[in-house]
């Protein structure tokens, strides 16, 4: 299969270090003006059979020309694999937690995309679920975006958003989407989170679809003290998952 580009000093880090991808060639930019990379990255790249290969142009002029911060390092790698739910279901399973999860419904901005599985990650979330169709697709600009989490969490591709909450549920997972304005919506500061758990978060705009919504165990709403309508959805994303790994920490 065609390999990707990563770009970034983080992005490009962390793929070497969770070891996921085929990593093949660790390209640096030659520059007058750059200053040499870091030992740490050289030596990692080395130290998992990587090539290293400097150059003054190369790949880097098509990132310039997408007006990517490629930070004078790239690195040809494998494409990114979905995971599963039943590898997601287990990595929770083998450490003795509740599962813990986010649902992306037809989220379409990578750099959303990228912030959530970044929050994920720093949350200590198993994995996330998102649409293998009309949603942001799991890019390299992703992979930057999140500072290189999407290459260590797991993250489900799915064709039908509904079916694997519905698959999730008979896994005994309760399902609660984040949609601030809906009737019948309960505080999720008055809500018990420690149980198996999946938040469920809505498109930019548009929010989230009629059936992801009927297919919600329960609805949350973070409450608002100032005059803006709502917080952004990574915003709100990082509170609930912060929220719910509180609550763990508390009742344990």
């Amino acid at each position: 299969m065609k390999p990707e580009l990563l770009y970034g000093f983080h992005a490009v880090r962390e793929a070497l270090r969770a070891g996921r991808r085929d990593c093949r060639v660790l390209w640096l930019l030659q520059s007058k003006g750059r200053g040499r990379p870091p030992h740490r990255l050289t030596d990692l790249a080395r130290a998992r059979g990587v090539e290293v290969r400097t150059t003054a142009g190369g790949v880097f002029r098509g990132l310039q020309e997408a007006g990517v911060r490629h930070q004078g390092m790239a690195l040809e790698a494998g494409p990114w694999r979905s995971a599963t739910l039943e590898e997601v279901l287990t990595g929770a399973a083998d450490k003795e937690e509740p599962p813990l999860l986010l649902i992306l419904d037809h989220v379409q901005d990578p750099q959303n995309v990228g912030a959530m599985l970044r929050i994920c990650d720093a949350c200590g979330a198993h994995g996330a679920i998102c649409a293998r169709r009309r949603a942001a697709p799991l890019s390299p600009a992703v992979s930057h975006a999140s500072a290189g989490a999407m290459e260590h969490l797991p993250v489900v591709q799915v064709a039908n958003v509904r079916q694997a909450m519905d698959r999730l549920r008979d896994e005994g997972v309760w399902l609660g989407g984040l949609e601030g304005s809906a009737e019948g919506a309960v505080s999720i500061g008055k809500f018990d989170l420690d149980r198996p758990l999946a938040l469920v978060v809505g498109s930019e705009g548009a929010g989230l679809s009629r059936l992801v919504r009927e297919g919600c165990d329960f609805l949350l709403r973070l409450a608002m003290h100032g005059q803006v309508a709502s917080f952004n959805a990574a915003s709100a994303v990082a509170i609930a998952l912060y929220l719910a790994r509180q609550s763990r920490s508390d009742a344990h």
